[in-house]
């Protein structure tokens, strides 16, 4: 009876291992199995096919043609080059009542199909002025980008600002 009781104690450490891998060690394992499983089924969702893919560039390249068309439409009023956009400028200082002291270009590239003109303008005129002329080149028909912009007055205050505005202006 001894060697029975041995081998049922025994056999009841094994069943006893056995349940404690089983619950703590595979359990933890198949938790992170599972939660891997749901991350391939959640991506294979969202991810496209290779029609779904063309589809989209195809979507994507009508949609920038069309906005093409709007740009070049655009600046036909203007010149495609360093003159129209100086020009340009020159157009929304005189909707503004702005007459430049100085008009400076800094340098032109070609991105693409655009040209890039880095301009520094300086003019004299009121604060409120000044602002909408900086709001009417920013919001016009060609994209302008301010880089630096600069608005001394004199110590009194009673003389109008003078102002620099250092951007980029591009031309399609």
């Amino acid at each position: 009876m001894i060697i029975q009781q041995k081998y049922r104690f025994t056999l009841a450490a094994i069943t006893m291992a056995f349940i404690w891998i089983l619950v703590f060690e595979l359990a933890d394992r198949m938790s992170g199995t599972i939660a891997f499983y749901q991350e391939i089924s959640r991506r294979k969702e969202t991810t496209l096919t290779l029609g779904e893919l063309q589809g989209k560039k195809r979507a994507l390249h009508a949609q920038k043609k069309n906005l093409s068309l709007i740009l070049t439409r655009s600046s036909k009023r203007y010149g495609r080059n360093q003159a129209g956009a100086f020009e340009y400028l020159n157009t929304k200082a005189t909707e503004n009542g702005i007459e430049f002291e100085s008009l400076v270009p800094l340098g032109t590239r070609e991105i693409n199909e655009a040209k890039e003109t880095t301009t520094r303008v300086s003019f004299t005129a009121a604060y409120h002025q000044a602002g909408m002329f900086v709001n009417a080149i920013e919001t016009g028909d060609l994209p302008v980008s301010i880089i630096k912009l600069e608005m001394l007055s004199d110590p009194v205050g009673t003389q109008p600002l003078h102002c620099m505005i250092e951007g980029k202006i591009t031309v399609y």
